[in-house]
């Protein structure tokens, strides 16, 4: 018997990402125009830029991200709005860069340095590909929603504000927009048509089983206050997990992209689309306890090795040895609590902080 190859027929995926950072300085006064932020990242100043796009007129100074070497997004500092303050930093990560394997390396790496601290998300885009064609789906939903005719009258979405659908035509075809948060449309025609040139992105779907025939997309595009009004939390080094992005998506879709029926003394309720596959659903969205802090306390790890090394550097190997033993002494009483690794707790019982 003919062995049969089963290919993935979806994919998740972050498409766009806009954070805040606040940095420990005003990093437009350091007069270097290279500033090495960890051994893998670098800003490079912008000198020559245009006021739009990677470089907004709402800030002063703008500098590239490098992660070894390569073009990962965009540093905007000096923030017109003086709300925001003179530390305030957009990061806004290239698109490209989603789509590369090293991604997810980078982002721990930002939020592992002390130089800056993670405030907030501005804006953040979820696609979720498929070969299913969602078109046909919003194609239905789109004249269901505008007919009296169904024997439970008209369908709308739930949700205090959720809005309608809308559908319009793009040059790579037909776009529907749900809610104003969700779109779907035909990724790989607008890839055939897009000029800014995204073949990582159908070399990205073939290498994750998406070939043979065309893709499409449902993206989620959602901002910091989407997250606010959706009470969606999230610790932010998840942003680079694929089960808590499905998870945004389901809560999200939960909240505005559920349907119900008018006309009924006991109405339905059903999602328009719910494409995550049983593998990846999630009931509820995990928000960040003192439990699952474990990954941020990892990327503590690295801070307090730094500490650790330059508190010993200096000992002869005898001192050393001595000093050690004294230290384990002051640290004893954590070990006890057999509580997860906190770096912040041992730099204290240390007098490091």
């Amino acid at each position: 018997m003919e062995n049969k190859i089963f290919m993935k027929k979806h994919t998740i995926v972050l498409d766009c990402k806009e954070v805040r950072l606040t940095t420990k300085l005003p990093i437009w006064l350091i007069p270097e125009d290279e500033l090495k932020i960890t051994s893998n990242i670098k800003l490079v100043l912008i000198r020559d830029f245009r006021g739009k796009g990677n470089t907004p007129k709402n800030y002063a100074y703008h500098f590239e991200v490098l992660y070894r070497g390569e073009l990962y997004g965009y540093l905007n500092a000096k923030p017109s709005e003086k709300a925001l303050g003179d530390n305030s930093v957009r990061l806004k990560i290239s698109n490209a860069s989603f789509y590369d394997s090293s991604y997810p390396d980078f982002w721990r790496e930002i939020l592992a340095t002390d130089f800056w601290k993670f405030q907030n998300i501005i804006k953040l885009h979820i696609a979720y590909d498929t070969t299913e064609n969602l078109q046909k789906k919003a194609n239905r939903l789109c004249k269901a929603l505008l007919t009296d005719e169904t024997p439970s009258g008209k369908l709308r979405f739930v949700g205090k504000g959720a809005g309608g659908i809308t559908r319009k035509t793009e040059a790579w075809g037909t776009e529907y927009i749900m809610c104003r948060i969700s779109y779907i449309y035909n990724k790989t025609k607008e890839i055939r048509t897009n000029k800014k040139g995204k073949g990582y992105i159908d070399s990205f779907h073939k290498l994750n089983g998406l070939e043979g025939s065309d893709v499409y997309r449902m993206e989620l595009r959602l901002t910091g206050n989407d997250f606010r009004n959706l009470k969606i939390k999230i610790d932010p080094i998840l942003l680079c997990d694929t089960k808590s992005l499905a998870g945004i998506l389901n809560q999200a879709g939960e909240k505005r992209l559920t349907i119900i029926e008018t006309k009924r003394s006991n109405p339905r309720k059903f999602r328009f689309i719910n494409p995550i596959p049983d593998s990846l659903k999630v009931e509820k969205l995990q928000n960040v306890t003192p439990e699952n802090k474990v990954s941020n306390n990892n990327i503590n790890f690295v801070h307090t090795l730094d500490a650790l090394t330059e508190k010993y550097s200096h000992y002869t190997m005898m001192e050393l040895m001595e000093q050690l033993k004294k230290d384990s002494e002051k640290v004893a009483s954590i070990c006890a609590m057999n509580k997860p690794f906190d770096g912040n707790v041992l730099l204290g019982k240390l007098g490091l902080k």
